[in-house]
């Protein structure tokens, strides 16, 4: 069973907990990597069987059926310079009674799924179970073709709390540089201050603070000419 709709603006898809790994698994494929945190979907389980009929002129009854949310996301780039895989996060939003599982896969296997998708279903197969078994082991299950429920939009709640936890560190970021370049008005009034190349890199800086420590930082500094 795997059933696409919407409901208050909210894309949902009902499905068996096999499918879900799948999809996941198929949403990684179509990126080399993620360069930040990033929600891919919250899920839970649904009262619904496969023998149920289901009335899709009423998906609220579909929606409120549905019981203990969990959500899923894939992690950016962590770590020191850790590019060579993909991690995925997986918690219970009643906090108390689960704890996280996570999951990771090395980028070249990755890429051999998405060069051979179609042509090698044992390797898909055996990541998309890794998955499964998490979901299922969080779910307190053990039967994979169980209904979930699973919602493909954020919460807008949630992405005003993010919203909220960036917003200081953008703030401190708008402050430095401000400071910085009164600093190199007054220099130029006292014959002191800071030069040319320290501009460019505080504003290198400022530009990519969500990506220093990483590589990627580090090899764009490089080429950096601002003007």
């Amino acid at each position: 069973m795997k059933i696409n709709f919407t409901y208050n603006k909210i894309e949902y898809t009902l499905c068996t907990i096999t499918e879900f790994a799948q999809l996941i698994l198929k949403h990684l494929t179509k990126t080399n990597k993620a360069k930040q945190t990033r929600f891919l979907a919250d899920f839970a389980l649904s009262d619904i069987y496969d023998n149920d009929t289901i009335d899709m002129q009423h998906p609220c009854d579909i929606v409120e059926g549905a019981q203990g949310w969990f959500g899923v996301k894939e992690l950016g780039e962590i770590g020191f310079n850790n590019t060579d895989s993909r991690q995925l996060i997986f918690d219970y939003y009643g906090g108390q009674f689960h704890s996280f599982n996570s999951w990771e896969i090395d980028i070249e296997e990755l890429a051999d799924l998405k060069n051979g998708w179609g042509l090698k279903p044992d390797e898909f197969g055996i990541k998309s179970f890794e998955i499964k078994n998490i979901i299922c082991n969080m779910l307190d299950i053990t039967n994979p073709n169980y209904n979930i429920l699973v919602q493909w939009t954020q919460d807008e709640c949630l992405v005003c709390d993010e919203k909220e936890a960036v917003k200081p560190i953008e703030d401190m970021a708008v402050t430095n540089f401000a400071e910085m370049l009164c600093d190199y008005v007054s220099g130029l009034d006292e014959g002191e201050g800071i030069g040319r190349e320290d501009i460019i890199d505080h504003l290198y800086e400022y530009i990519n603070w969500d990506k220093r420590f990483t590589r990627e930082y580090e090899e764009g500094k490089k080429g950096f000419k601002p003007f």
